[in-house]
């Protein structure tokens, strides 16, 4: 017996604790009857536990009364098919019939000359032990029942589904196990960042489920302060709450979604974490089982092998990154670089604009990095904007719930904007490739106040268009910047209205063909002397001519120097220069010149001329 059984059955202050044991001294000395003696407990405001109550009366008299170990007992009556009611707690009726059940059962002992109850007590320990369930291999003969095993897994599965599809989710913060701790023995869990969302429990011989809820929803007000998240992971808004098994079958779908919906800000709220510390403990088996039903049946019946040691999953480290890094991979010259990181700062917003291929995605990446200090992509998100993109995928929406109707949605910007509010000390960069594709008015909505670089910060939050409440509002932290790219040679978009325009600094980029930095990278790369310098030249000539074409084209559409990059394990020979030049320049020119295939010959021959 353990604490948490004493004190549900005596009571923690001394009055009850007096009252308690005086009803137990009397009712053991055939000074009350049995109604009057779980009347006194009940007025003492205490309820019962099976193994703390009979254990005292046994200790009081011990030739009347036996100390009842539950599950044991269950067992027993399993074996013998007598019934016994599953989840009676003591009562005057039940605690009447187990004490009937017992001397029946001391009564079939007879042949075995029981000497007393400690005798019949042993005989029913050793014999009934829950042993391993019919069907499957450990270690899932000890976890489920044959009939729950299913259902179980299937809330499980519902709840990963949940973590999956939430924004910002990263695998290496899930881990499914198998862990066991003390009196509160884990069955099951699913941990995500530093804490448990959902488990499968047995307390004190009760089995039921671990939630992590939020302190402001369904069971927020019965969650107990010891079970609250580490303070350390900036979410004590949310808790564990245990639900008993009864309970958690009778619970509510509408609770149910409740719970789930919730597990989005569990994925926010941990998002600024490291990979979780449970991940050395992660079974892919588990995960699998859980996951798919067609290998859950040879998984149950095959069983783990629980007796290895666990390899610690590697965490990945951030690496420090320094503004000299950032230079080491562009072709800009400091100063460039400087003023770009200056406006950034000032502004909160930064459109990077340029031809195709001059790298303006690699540039916006970079410096996210320099000023965040450290290479970490968390941090530094990546979307793209599209003619489709809307309101309700970058701030906030009505999305179908798989079950005929919608749900509330958080997008991804808003999301985004809950995690650097829980972590204020670090900078956020969202890149939007591409940000002139999307209708951007209709994209930012209300919201293109608050990402002017003086509207940010909850002094300036408002009330957004599906708030629900008048105190549903929202904010941009200050810690939130945003980089956009934008393709300057694609006729069919539109440029950013004048609005948008305003909130955002504008640079350009060009290609960098002469810079001293691109012809090392690809000598370095090993493109010959004499292919490097016919590259920097012949591209160079074209985007003169290009830039010389005013009326159709201009320098928007000079071509970068990304595309003579080295990469993709071919070797910068000259078949690579004509691979590039065949497939990715040759497209691009017709499409400039569409109307004058004879220039796009021109300008392929010279550039392929021996």
């Amino acid at each position: 017996m353990d604490y948490r059984a004493w004190d549900k059955t005596f009571g923690t202050t001394p009055g009850t604790i007096h009252k308690t044991i005086g009803a137990c001294w009397r009712f053991a000395n055939d000074a009350q009857t049995v109604e009057t003696f779980f009347k006194d407990l009940k007025d003492a405001g205490v309820k019962p536990a099976w193994d703390g109550l009979s254990f005292v009366l046994w200790c009081l008299n011990p030739d009347r009364f036996f100390p009842v170990k539950i599950s044991h007992y269950r067992k027993l009556s399993d074996e013998l098919g007598i019934e016994l009611k599953k989840r009676d707690a003591p009562s005057a009726a039940s605690f009447g019939g187990m004490m009937a059940f017992g001397e029946a059962f001391k009564q079939f002992l007879a042949d075995s000359n029981p000497k007393d109850w400690t005798d019949v007590q042993s005989f029913i320990w050793v014999c009934c032990r829950r042993g391993p369930q019919s069907g499957y291999a450990a270690p899932f003969d000890q976890l489920f029942a044959p009939d729950e095993a299913a259902g179980i897994l299937d809330d499980f599965a519902a709840v990963i589904k949940a973590l999956e599809k939430a924004p910002g989710y990263k695998t290496e913060n899930l881990s499914v196990s198998i862990p066991g701790t003390g009196t509160t023995r884990v069955r099951l869990a699913v941990n995500y960042g530093a804490w448990r969302v959902f488990a499968y429990v047995s307390r004190n011989g009760q089995k039921g489920f671990d939630l992590a809820v939020s302190k402001s929803g369904s069971y927020g007000g019965q969650l107990e302060e010891r079970k609250m998240f580490d303070k350390a992971t900036d979410a004590g808004e949310f808790g564990l709450h245990f639900v008993n098994e009864n309970d958690y079958r009778e619970m509510p779908d509408e609770t149910w979604e409740e719970y789930l919906t919730g597990l989005i800000d569990i994925v926010a709220a941990f998002a600024g974490q490291r990979a979780t510390p449970y991940q050395c403990h992660h079974r892919p088996e588990l995960y699998q089982l859980i996951m798919s039903a067609e290998e859950r049946p040879r998984i149950l019946k095959e069983g783990i092998d629980m007796t290895d040691v666990d390899e610690p999953t590697p965490i990945p480290q951030i690496k420090p990154y320094s503004r000299e890094e950032a230079l080491s991979d562009l072709f800009m010259d400091d100063a460039t670089f400087d003023q770009m990181i200056a406006l950034l700062r000032h502004k909160k917003n930064l459109i990077i604009q340029g031809a195709p291929g001059v790298g303006k995605t690699f540039v916006a990446r970079r410096l996210a990095y320099a000023l965040m200090g450290e290479k970490d992509d968390d941090r530094a998100r990546m979307i793209q904007f599209h003619q489709s993109y809307s309101y309700e995928d970058f701030i906030q929406g009505y999305r179908p719930d798989g079950k005929g109707g919608f749900r509330l949605k958080s997008g991804i910007f808003y999301t985004f904007c809950l995690r650097a509010q829980r972590d204020l000390g670090r900078n956020y960069f969202l890149v939007i490739d591409e940000i002139n594709r999307g209708n951007l008015s209709k994209i930012f909505g209300e919201l293109l106040m608050l990402i002017e670089a003086d509207k940010r910060g909850t002094e300036h939050q408002l009330q957004l268009t599906y708030a629900e409440t008048p105190d549903d509002t929202f904010h941009i932290p200050k810690n939130v910047h945003i980089i956009g790219t934008m393709n300057t040679a694609d006729r069919s978009l539109s440029m950013v209205d004048y609005a948008l325009r305003r909130r955002f600094a504008f640079v350009d980029l060009s290609p960098e063909f002469g810079s001293a930095k691109f012809r090392e990278k690809l000598t370095t790369a090993g493109v010959s002397a004499d292919l490097a310098e016919r590259i920097i030249e012949r591209m160079r000539t074209l985007n003169q001519a290009i830039t010389a074409d005013f009326h159709e084209l201009g320098e928007g559409y000079q071509i970068g120097h990304s595309f003579f990059c080295p990469g993709n394990g071919m070797s910068p020979d000259e078949r690579w220069y004509r691979f590039v030049v065949e497939n990715e320049i040759k497209p691009l020119l017709r499409e400039y010149w569409l109307d004058d295939p004879a220039r796009v010959r021109a300008a392929v021959d010279a550039l392929l001329a021996d």
